[in-house]
C-alpha cells in the first residue's frame, strides 16, 4: 500500500554560493539558515507550450513542448528570527557592513541598489518517503516582511528567480533551526515613528521589496541568466483615526496640521519618515527606517460607522532616497561578526 507524504513535517534550509559552483548543503555558518516554515512552497515551474496545424481534422492534436524550467519558481513565508533578518535583508539590498569589536555587532543595510549574491534553497517535505528538491543560482526577487496585531510574529514572503530549479538532493541539508524565538509586532512598541510623531495605534506595518528581477532562457528549457529591472521598495502602516493621525492626513492633504477654514487640497506631495525598532534585548534589535515616504491620500479616508469602532486609516506609499541616504535602511544588532553577504 502506498505511504501518505506527511505534510507537517519539513524543512526549508537556504545559504549562499558562488554562481557556476555546486551549492553546499554541509554549511552551518551563520551564512546558511534554516528559518521557521510557514507557508509556500517553491517548484520547478516546468510548463509546458503548444503550437496548432492544420491537418484536416475537426480536433486538433497540437505539438507539445516545454515552454521552460525554472525562473520565477515560487515564494515561502517565513517567521523572522533575530538569527536571520539580517541575512535575508543583506540578500535583497546586496550589501551588508558590519562594525563593532564583540557581541552585539551592527549590521546596516542600505538599500542602494548593489549587486545580489547567489544563493540555494533546500526543500524537504515528509518523512518516511521524503520529497527533497534543491534550487540554486537563485536570488530573492522581492521580499514582503509585515507585522500586525493580528498576526504578531514578523513574517517575510520571500519570491525566489531560480536558474536550476528542483534538482533532486539525497541528504538533508546540515543547518539546524536557530532557537531565537520570531520577532513579535509587539516588540516595536513605544518605538513607531510616523513622519517624526511616535505613534502606538499601529494596526500593521508592511516593508514590500521588490527587486524586478526576470529570468532570459534563451535556448535552452532552464533559464541561463537572471535579469535585473527597476527596482522599487513600498511601505504601508495601517493605523487609525486619532488627533495625531488625523493631523498628518492635513498635512497630507492640506499641506497643515490644522487647516484654517477655506483651505483647499494642495498639489505638493507630501513625505514623511517612517521608522520602527523591535527590541529583543540591549544587543539584539532591528530597525527598519524609510527616511522619505511619498504619502498616497487614497486610504486616509475618514467617516462614520452607524456601529461605532475605530476608523482605519492607511500611510503609506513609495519609499524614496532622501539626498544621500537610502530609501530604505536596516540596521540589525546580533551576534554574527561575519558579513551576511
Amino acid at each position: 500500500m502506498a505511504t501518505a507524504i506527511e505534510s507537517q513535517i519539513g524543512t526549508l534550509t537556504h545559504g549562499r554560493h558562488a554562481t557556476g559552483v555546486a551549492p553546499d548543503l554541509t554549511i552551518a555558518t551563520a551564512l546558511a539558515d534554516r528559518p521557521r516554515w510557514l507557508s509556500g512552497v517553491l517548484d520547478p515551474a516546468k510548463t509546458i507550450g503548444s503550437e496548432d496545424y492544420v491537418d484536416g481534422l475537426p480536433f486538433g492534436s497540437p505539438t507539445q513542448f516545454t515552454e521552460q524550467v525554472g525562473g520565477e519558481v515560487g515564494s515561502v513565508t517565513i517567521q523572522v528570527q533575530p538569527s536571520n533578518s539580517g541575512l535575508y535583508f543583506a540578500e535583497l539590498a546586496g550589501v551588508d557592513v558590519v562594525t563593532g569589536a564583540a557581541d552585539p555587532y551592527t549590521h546596516t543595510i542600505a538599500f542602494n541598489g548593489a549587486v545580489q549574491p547567489f544563493g540555494w534553497w533546500a526543500q524537504q517535505v515528509g518523512a518516511s518517503s521524503p520529497k527533497r528538491d534543491l534550487f540554486y543560482e537563485s536570488k530573492i526577487g522581492k521580499g514582503v516582511f509585515e507585522t500586525s496585531q493580528g498576526t504578531k510574529p514578523m513574517h517575510a514572503e520571500l519570491s525566489v528567480v531560480a536558474l536550476r530549479a528542483g534538482e533532486i538532493y539525497a541528504t538533508p541539508a546540515a543547518k539546524t533551526e536557530d532557537t531565537s524565538d520570531t520577532w513579535l509586532h509587539t516588540e516595536s512598541s513605544g518605538s513607531f515613528s510616523l513622519d517624526g510623531t511616535v505613534i502606538c495605534e499601529v494596526g500593521s506595518d508592511v516593508l514590500d521589496i521588490d527587486r524586478g528581477l526576470s529570468a532570459f532562457f534563451g535556448d535552452n528549457v532552464e533559464a541561463c541568466q537572471i535579469i535585473p529591472g527597476k527596482g522599487q521598495i513600498t511601505r504601508s502602516v495601517q493605523s487609525i483615526a486619532t488627533s495625531d493621525t488625523l493631523a498628518l492626513r492635513n498635512r497630507v492633504l492640506y499641506g497643515a496640521s490644522a487647516p484654517a477654514a477655506g483651505t483647499r487640497p494642495v498639489k505638493a506631495v507630501y513625505y514623511a519618515a517612517i521608522t520602527k525598532t523591535l527590541t529583543r534585548s540591549a544587543t539584539r534589535t532591528l530597525t527598519i527606517s524609510t527616511p522619505k515616504v511619498a504619502l498616497n491620500p487614497a486610504d486616509m479616508k475618514v467617516g462614520p460607522s452607524p456601529g461605532g469602532g475605530p476608523i482605519e486609516m492607511t500611510f503609506g506609499g513609495t519609499c524614496l532616497k532622501n539626498g544621500a541616504a537610502a530609501p530604505c535602511t536596516v540596521t540589525v544588532l546580533d551576534g554574527s561578526a561575519v558579513a551576511y553577504i
